[in-house]
């Protein structure tokens, strides 16, 4: 027998595959995934209809743009892929400063 959880938003008893596992630990969300990316998707409009807000996701946004661009991660290292890895076989952090 497989798990199966309710999800409150929909009210829809699913399998546990159905829903997100949590950060910390083995736990499930307690939305399934269709309510979760629906909810990401209203929180991130409603948060869009304040100018300011919107210009201050939108300075982040263009930074996040910057930093793939260079291939850097949001903590300053340097992103490989697992080609370039192996060859070096070692992941030096490097720290970039990006101006907004």
């Amino acid at each position: 027998m497989t798990a199966a959880k309710r999800c409150p938003r929909c009210r829809q008893v699913k399998p546990a595959g159905q829903f997100y596992r949590r950060r910390a630990g083995q736990r499930l969300s307690s939305y399934c995934q269709p309510c979760t990316r629906a909810a990401s998707r209203e929180a991130r409009a409603r948060r869009r209809q304040d100018p300011a807000t919107a210009e201050r996701l939108r300075a982040v946004d263009r930074a996040r743009q910057r930093r793939l661009e260079i291939g850097v991660d949001m903590h300053g290292m340097r992103v490989v892929d697992a080609n370039e890895q192996e060859a070096a076989n070692t992941l030096v952090p490097q720290v970039f400063h990006i101006r907004p």
